[in-house]
């Protein structure tokens, strides 16, 4: 399974640190879920998953687990049932790699070979193609120049101080570094994470870390702030000197105008000179000591270009390891992703597996998008494919329908559900929900043809919620049966929520059974009270009678309480 995900991850070019979209069909033909309203439960399922992941591109891993076949779903439950328990507090200490280091000198690549030239172009790289001796002189405005592949001006090019001679593959390592140094501290909170075997051997440090050290450059820069500063320094320990001589001022002043200074006054400032930790070409031999500004420009640049070769010569015995950074960061992107689903998907591994079976049949389970959902149970059997679901308005009938693709799409991905379930491999799912509009020709016509693009047979579940609504409540008890009988002779397993228990009854087909779910009362909230398990084989008592009770207790409407009064009547006799 890791070696699929790994797949995905590289087809879909998923990365923990880029928005994804959220999981969607890879290939919706092949989608189990056929309608609108049947699809949508299917994402609120895996959108309630993907809460628990860090990253939002690891939900796209979801979609690698639609398309089900019974060995890809025992598969699944195997793999599941094989995880670790992986802590993901580390990844959200993940940051978003930005890098903080970029070479501290001007850099260019030389080359005679157009290939080359044209390659490192297409890669970003600073490259000039020399050509002429005018080229040549343009280099010698960068910091550092890498050649690669120069034959024709070779000797003019190793004139250059800040010349290093590389190979191609060894060209411009400091990219790598700079790649590297965007992932510094997410190195550092790895290093310290236990990450179970089946994702050691999928990321590697070791050569990682310790290219982290030649990022730290401590060489010190000298600048003229510096310079004034040491300057400062030396020139108070050269007045406190002065004040203690006994020459005469006179006689002092036609030295300093000739040149000529005391041997204790020239050993003070060489003293003063050697403590500032300066080169002391980097002064003038004057009272007061002054910077030379002109040997800072020509130091620093010397010293710049040696610092800079030195540099590159160290980054070539690294080469090899610097190369591999992209692919070793690859690999713990990836690493993260698959650390990430594990984690993620870990609170949803507290259950049983569901089971492959020729019924329908859910004991105590409950529904992951209910806060304080109560345990239900149901079934349908080879003798009862079709349920008539009756019963009140909220009294769960809906949920019920929801629940039971809930199940299924649990059951697909291979995840455990809270209960203990068997049903069938449902590959054509249909949900038709309650309709929002009025009953019109087209609504019904629309439902109809809907009907009609069902494929039926022994693995097609069908969900339909009070489609009496589109068409008139005469005839609809009829279209409703007949619409049950014609799959449930094609072998289909189906659940009608409806409102018309009791004209159906009258005429249920065979291999279908009335069930409901009723409300037995009310509270003391005045809020009805349901058993939201269904009950076999019972058509639900209708529940008017105990809105018109609850109204006539909270209002004072003599309307509600002479039809309260009324059907108290009608009822006794």
């Amino acid at each position: 399974m890791l070696d699929q995900f790994l797949d995905t991850i590289r087809k879909q070019r998923l990365s923990p640190f880029t928005e994804s979209a959220a999981p969607e069909s890879l290939d919706k033909k092949k989608s189990a879920f056929k309608t609108k309203e049947a699809k949508a439960v299917q994402t609120r399922v895996l959108e309630r998953i993907s809460r628990r992941f860090h990253f939002a591109a690891t939900a796209r891993l979801l979609t690698l687990l639609e398309t089900s076949s019974p060995e890809e779903i025992k598969q699944r439950q195997s793999f599941f049932q094989s995880l670790p328990t992986i802590g993901g507090h580390f990844l959200e200490t993940m940051k978003e790699p930005k890098p903080y280091w970029k070479p501290p000198y001007n850099i260019i690549i030389a080359t005679e070979d157009e290939h080359a030239y044209l390659d490192f172009r297409r890669r970003a790289i600073p490259v000039m193609l020399v050509q002429s001796a005018h080229d040549l002189r343009e280099l010698e405005g960068y910091d550092l120049v890498q050649v690669v592949g120069a034959d024709t001006y070779r000797e003019a090019l190793e004139q250059l101080p800040q010349t290093v001679f590389v190979e191609k593959d060894e060209a411009y390592l400091e990219h790598y570094l700079v790649m590297l140094s965007a992932w510094k501290e997410n190195l550092q909170v790895l290093e310290n994470v236990q990450l179970p075997p089946l994702l050691q051997n999928r990321i590697k440090l070791e050569n990682l870390v310790p290219l982290l050290g030649l990022l730290e450059r401590h060489d010190q820069k000298i600048d003229e702030e510096m310079l004034q500063h040491a300057c400062k320094k030396i020139n108070q320990r050269l007045n406190e000197h002065l004040q203690g001589l006994t020459l005469s001022g006179e006689a002092l002043i036609t030295a300093m105008s000739k040149g000529i200074y005391p041997e204790d006054v020239r050993r003070v400032i060489a003293e003063s000179m050697q403590q500032s930790g300066l080169p002391a070409m980097l002064f003038t031999m004057a009272i007061p000591v002054a910077p030379d500004l002109e040997a800072l420009q020509n130091y620093t640049k010397d010293q710049g270009n040696e610092q800079s070769t030195t540099f590159v010569r160290k980054l070539k015995q690294h080469a090899l390891a610097l190369r591999s950074i992209p692919e070793e960061l690859k690999r713990i992107e990836e690493c993260l992703l698959l650390a990430d689903f594990i984690a993620g998907t870990s609170p949803f591994l507290q259950g049983h597996y569901p089971q492959l079976s020729e019924q329908v049949r859910i004991q105590h389970a409950r529904n992951l998008f209910l806060q304080k959902p109560e345990p239900i149970s149901f079934h349908l059997t080879a003798e009862d494919r079709c349920s008539m679901l009756t019963g009140a308005n909220s009294g769960g009938k809906t949920t019920l329908l929801e629940h039971l693709l809930q199940i299924i799409v649990f059951h697909h991905l291979g995840l455990p559900v809270d209960g203990t379930v068997e049903l069938p491999l449902f590959t054509e799912i249909y949900y038709f929900a309650k309709t929002k509009g009025g009953m019109s020709k087209g609504a019904f016509e629309t439902l109809l043809n809907q009907m009609a693009s069902v494929t039926p047979g022994k693995q097609t579940l069908l969900l339909a919620d009070e489609i009496e609504a589109v068409t008139e409540p005469g005839v609809a008890a009829k279209i409703i049966c007949a619409t049950a009988a014609y799959f449930i002779e094609h072998g289909c397993w189906m659940i009608i929520a409806t409102h018309l228990g009791q004209e159906i009854s009258k005429q249920l087909p065979p291999h279908a059974r009335i069930d409901g779910i009723e409300a037995k009362g009310l509270n003391e909230q005045m809020e009805l009270i349901v058993d939201h398990n269904p009950v076999l084989g019972r058509l639900a008592h209708s529940t008017p009678e105990l809105i018109v009770e609850k109204m006539a207790r909270t209002t004072n409407s003599r309307y509600i309480a002479y039809v309260y009064d009324l059907m108290k009547v009608n009822g006794q006799s």
